[in-house]
């Protein structure tokens, strides 16, 4: 269920496979709802700078996610995507047509399902990486890259995600790992 309270981990099989896993964590960007984000912007009148640190991120991120799965298809990898729960998922179709059959985007319920099928994960900095670090999935932090860090509200619990993690701070690094 993707939930280290009622985790199901020590079920997993542990599997070597040359698909990369990426966890979409673009909410506010790409909303389960199809929602402009101007409309968040708009509408959220309380917590407005926090909503724009998060849009920041996540347009960042994005950014460093392409250049990511575009090297690591042109080096003979598959690329699976896992979206966050609350954003569009057909959004991602236009990288299934970009790189025809060499990614795929895994829209089932089972989470620990995906997990089991990829070989890492590439994501930015959630929850849902506890999963992967209980059964021992090797995952790449890609929050160093940023140019800023979006993650301010979040200080006190980043250092000990950043532990469980891979945490190259460019696209060299990236590389290096793989």
């Amino acid at each position: 269920v993707g939930s280290p309270r009622v985790s199901m981990s020590k079920y997993i099989e542990k599997k070597n496979t040359n698909v990369i896993g990426f966890v979409g964590r673009f909410e506010f960007l790409n909303t389960f709802d199809k929602r402009p984000a101007l409309t968040n912007l708009i509408n959220m009148k309380d917590d407005r700078r926090h909503f724009l640190y998060r849009f920041f991120a996540e347009v960042e991120g994005a950014v460093i996610y392409g250049d990511i799965i575009d090297y690591l298809i042109n080096s003979g990898f598959k690329v699976s995507i896992r979206p966050h729960p609350q954003e569009c998922e057909s959004t991602y179709n236009v990288l299934k047509d970009k790189y025809k059959g060499k990614l795929a985007v895994d829209d089932s319920a089972d989470y620990l399902g995906w997990l089991e099928s990829v070989g890492l994960i590439v994501a930015t900095l959630s929850t849902s990486l506890t999963e992967a670090y209980l059964i021992g999935k090797p995952i790449i932090s890609v929050d160093r890259m940023f140019k800023e860090n979006y993650m301010i509200h979040y200080d006190k619990w980043m250092e000990n995600y950043m532990s469980i993690a891979y945490a190259p701070s460019s696209l060299e690094e990236v590389k290096e790992l793989f």
